[in-house]
């Protein structure tokens, strides 16, 4: 809207529909999409997610939907069918709506119930076995689903291989919806997971306003909206809520527009949610009241003690001063502890002198510095020399007995250094440290430059900002992900949940032998690039151009070359003077390093299917 120009903003931020673009991915969000994400692709039939109202259920059912079907490989593998009312009459009404999404023709004929239901059924079949897809449905308004309603979904959870099950279901309900699945076990028995939607703390809330504004077009050089103060009286008004949060800060906006404001403080968001929330009782005033009043004295006492008077400064000592005096002088002052005297194993000190002071003889010891300021009035460059027993020090405590005299070490003979014109030609011994990446590279029998041991690992990942987990080992596993999220999870302890990965964590990645050979022999394939480091290799991979012809990256083994991470063009060919028109059509930065791949050796071994 136009008046949204006045804050410098090119769209409505707080917009009360649920907007993909809008979508903060939070903690808490987040690690319940990827929880959902993985329990659709591993087919484990019944997920639940519940939480109060304004926590974002809808909005992450959305943002669920969205993920799947952006993706061409997901869209073809995963068909997806949302209801967004399950308050249905009767058990056919029901079923007839699960027909209709589904597509089934003719369901006007089927006059019974069993009959929907083995037309459910067959579809369900004739989509695994024949279209290898995985259908799902997610029903949002969960806590409105009748009791016959749970009981036809729990007849479609039977519906199952020996493997897994044929129809995926993922329930978002209010938190009542807990209080209905304890009085019906035989449904809450075949729930895969559970996830409680939390409210935002106050990092979160403010991460998410300033996420919003970002979004809607505010420069991020630009003063801040709304003050520190501000986003404290937003959380505290909503209790971190998104929903609450974004009618409120919707709400702000029109009275700092209203207002010609250019920010909002405590007592403008005060105003703003008067304006939203009811008047309370004079009893829930006051208890408001008091929990102001307490935030205010907390964050005054934070700034008397980051930003103390000056008067209750306490100066701290500078140290130990010790004043040496010229070499007729009999006493030493400090106002230090005493010393300890220097143990016999340790070596001689040598002299503390000025540069023009003599050369120490043999045998003398030099009073060591402590590191205080030293005073000497005489100009003449002065040598102290301690004595065989102790000077007498002024001091409190009786001194400890002074250390037998040790003879003073014999000098070590001089190292003769080598010519620095004949350094090169010294072979430098290679440091034992860890290797780069978690690949093995050890000699097997024979030539070591020739034969090289079958790895046990790919290597190391750093996972990036917005890199998705699942994603992550489809791209390198290929079909066999699956099976390789229980041998990355038992390879990787350190990570508690491995579905929720954070940026900056390095994931270790096993080396996972496919059952067959992913490159269809009968096809010519084109290389585009080739790298022997997983990290350098599939960073390359994700900045390939998306609309450029798909590529795949196909990590592989054999005795002469090692490991090989090798980058193709997803789609084969017949010939190869096809595969060769398939390379003159691609930019000239990456033609440049394409060639037709050559076959296989027999003894090559992948770790993708």
């Amino acid at each position: 809207m136009d008046y949204f120009k006045i804050l410098t903003l090119t769209k409505e931020p707080f917009s009360n529909s649920p907007e993909p673009e809008f979508f903060f991915q939070s903690t808490g969000h987040l690690a319940c999409l990827q929880q959902l994400e993985l329990a659709i692709r591993l087919r484990r039939g019944l997920n639940v997610v519940m939480g109060e109202v304004g926590t974002g259920k809808t909005t992450l059912c959305r943002q669920l939907l969205l993920r799947i079907a952006e993706s061409d490989e997901e869209h073809h593998e995963i068909e997806t069918h949302l209801l967004l009312d399950p308050s249905f009459s009767t058990p056919r009404e029901f079923l007839t709506n699960v027909a209709v999404s589904f597509g089934l023709p003719g369901i006007k004929k089927l006059d019974s119930e069993w009959r929907l239901k083995e037309a459910i059924k067959n579809y369900l079949f004739q989509k695994w076995m024949d279209e290898q897809k995985t259908v799902v449905i997610i029903i949002d308004e969960g806590q409105k689903l009748p009791d016959f309603c749970r009981e036809i979904l729990r007849e479609f959870l039977n519906y199952e291989t020996n493997e897994n099950k044929l129809l995926q279901i993922v329930i978002f309900a209010q938190n009542e919806f807990a209080e209905i699945l304890k009085g019906h076990q035989n449904f809450a028995d075949r729930v895969n997971q559970y996830y409680l939607l939390e409210p935002l703390n106050f990092k979160e809330s403010r991460a998410m306003i300033r996420f919003r504004l970002a979004r809607a077009g505010r420069p991020a050089e630009a003063r801040e909206l709304i003050t520190f103060s501000g986003m404290w009286a937003i959380f505290l008004a909503t209790r971190g809520y998104p929903r609450r949060i974004i009618t409120l800060c919707h709400q702000l906006l029109l009275t700092l527009i209203i207002q010609n404001r250019a920010s909002a403080g405590w007592f403008l968001v005060r105003f703003s949610a008067r304006r939203l929330i009811p008047e309370p009782s004079q009893g829930k005033r006051w208890k408001g009241t008091t929990i102001t009043l307490a935030v205010i004295f907390f964050i005054l006492l934070i700034a008397l003690f980051l930003y103390p008077p000056a008067a209750l400064k306490i100066k701290q000592p500078s140290g130990n001063r010790i004043e040496i005096t010229p070499p007729d002088a009999t006493q030493v002052t400090k106002s230090a502890p005493p010393v300890k005297p220097v143990p016999a194993a340790t070596p001689p000190i040598p002299a503390l002198s000025v540069p023009a002071a003599p050369t120490v003889k043999p045998g003398e010891i030099q009073k060591q510095d402590t590191g205080g300021q030293i005073s000497n009035p005489s100009p003449v460059p002065v040598t102290v020399p301690v004595p065989a027993p102790p000077a007498k020090v002024a001091q409190t405590a009786p001194p400890p007995s002074p250390a037998p005299p040790v003879a003073p070490p014999k000098p070590a003979p001089p190292v003769k250094e080598a010519p620095a014109a004949k350094l090169s030609q010294i072979p430098a011994t290679p440091a034992k440290t860890a290797p780069a990446t978690a690949r093995v590279e050890e000699p097997l029998t024979g030539d070591p430059a020739t034969k090289k041991k079958l790895p046990t690992r790919l290597g190391q990942l750093r996972i990036h900002e917005g890199d998705s987990f699942t994603g992550l080992l489809r791209e390198i596993y290929g079909n066999n992900w699956t099976t390789a999220i229980r041998v990355v999870t038992k390879a990787n302890p350190h990570v508690a949940r491995i579905n929720q990965v954070r940026a900056g964590e390095r994931i270790t990645l096993p080396a996972i032998a496919a059952t067959t050979s992913i490159l269809a022999t009968q096809k010519v394939w084109v290389q585009i690039a080739r790298r022997e480091e997983i990290e350098e290799a599939y960073r390359l991979y994700k900045s390939y151009p998306s609309d450029m012809p798909p590529i795949r990256m196909i990590p592989f083994w054999n005795p002469r070359e090692g490991l090989i991470f090798m980058i193709v063009l997803k789609t084969g060919f017949t010939d190869p003077a096809e595969a060769k028109e398939a390379i003159r059509s691609l930019p000239s930065a990456i033609a440049a390093g394409a060639e037709i791949m050559r076959k296989p050796e027999k003894d090559t071994v992948f770790f993708a299917n």
